[in-house]
């Protein structure tokens, strides 16, 4: 975590500009120049912590921007304080264990001040744009200016072998409700265990309520790589009949893949990626 405020030059060559807004600040926060911003469950501007609220989130806050400013609201209520968050841009970073065939990758949070390329517990930030030199990156910020009538996200690879879970989409995107259109996985570690109907992976709510697609690898032959897993119980609405009953994402409620059945037995393994794409009811 942060202790002190920093300066992320942003890029003058990818955007002369750039785009920023001015967020209210959570109670008692203390938000550093050059921090990662999440934003609560209220809707107030607070450092990224990937642990709040665990109980239901993987990767904690929604990440919106990075500070352009300091902002310390420690002795304030919310919105006693408030902090411009630049939300779109280019900035060199520190990434452990970046290399160059890295361009392209996206990027997490594990706090505040540090970026991984670990997605699971963490929260999206960007791409990298450019590789800098061993272990520094240019990172494209997708933040707040990253939403629009359409939402597509994609997993991190969820590890079947043990209890795990990935955060699509955060509650504070879903303000009015969303409609899921459409939900796949692909498998990016061979399954193995006792038997191949194992290590079987959910589409959830943040309540943990079913969202009508489940994932279980299993076919005729040996799984591999790349391989596409259909839902089972699929009611999303691309390919649904007439007359299905579509998908509804509640308002304020976010989507996560969770494991919801260990591979297990001798050898176990396996890993699959999931992919959603929904869009806001109004």
């Amino acid at each position: 975590m942060l202790t002190a405020d920093r300066s992320l030059d942003f890029k003058l060559n990818t955007d002369p500009i750039g785009n920023s807004v001015e967020l209210l600040v959570a109670a008692t926060a203390k938000i550093y120049h050059g921090a990662f911003v999440g934003i609560d469950a209220t809707g107030f501007a607070k450092p990224y912590d990937n642990a709040t609220p665990a109980t239901t989130l993987a990767g904690g806050d929604r990440i919106v921007g990075v500070a352009a400013y300091a902002a310390d609201n420690t002795s304030g209520i919310d919105g006693d304080k408030t902090v411009k968050v630049m939300i779109s841009g280019a900035f060199d970073h520190v990434i452990t264990g970046l290399v160059a065939a890295d361009v392209g990758t996206p990027i997490y949070a594990s706090d505040d001040g540090t970026l991984t390329k670990v997605a699971l517990g963490n929260a999206f930030v960007g791409w990298v744009e450019r590789f800098v030199s061993a272990g520094l990156g240019t990172v494209r910020l997708q933040g707040l200016e990253s939403g629009g009538p359409m939402i597509h996200r994609t997993s991190a690879a969820i590890d079947c072998d043990a209890a795990n879970e990935a955060m699509l989409i955060h509650p504070t995107e879903n303000q009015n409700g969303l409609l899921l259109l459409w939900a796949g996985a692909i498998v990016t570690e061979v399954f193995a265990g006792a038997t191949e109907d194992q290590g079987i992976v959910t589409l959830q709510d943040t309540d943990g309520t079913t969202l009508g697609a489940t994932f279980t690898a299993s076919n005729a032959a040996a799984d591999v790589v790349n391989d596409i897993i259909a839902p089972l119980a699929n009611k999303v609405a691309i390919g649904a009949a007439t007359g299905s009953l579509l998908v509804i994402v509640p308002a304020g409620k976010g989507v996560k893949a969770k494991v919801t059945q260990l591979t297990s037995g001798a050898g176990a393994a396996g890993a699959m990626k999931v992919i959603a794409i929904a869009i806001p009811i109004a």
